[in-house]
């Protein structure tokens, strides 16, 4: 939504996501930046742990970590990306989503 394109594949089944989707942009005014969006942590599929290895390389590179939520929902998934977060002293951005 972002970036105005259809990047990756969406849907609300959990799992959808596996390998981490990048995308290149200019966003103003800062200028260009690279999207990372990785699989969930709370992921209890097969692939669970590959999944999982990629997303928690994605901290190394992460310059500003965007934790995107729902409303009412906060579980010790989420707790362990701000700890990270702040671990790292990566600043981070809480976005909650679906409150339309």
């Amino acid at each position: 939504m972002i970036a105005g394109q259809d990047v990756a594949i969406i849907s609300s089944m959990p799992g959808t996501t596996t390998d981490v989707v990048e995308k290149t942009m200019e966003l103003l005014p800062l200028g260009p930046v690279v999207f990372l969006d990785t699989a969930g942590l709370d992921d209890k599929s097969i692939l669970a742990e590959a999944r999982l290895k990629k997303t928690h390389k994605i901290f190394d590179r992460a310059d500003v970590i965007l934790l995107l939520t729902e409303p009412d929902i906060w579980t010790e998934y989420e707790e362990y990306i701000i700890e990270e977060a702040k671990r790292r002293e990566t600043p981070f951005v809480i976005i909650v989503n679906k409150v339309d």
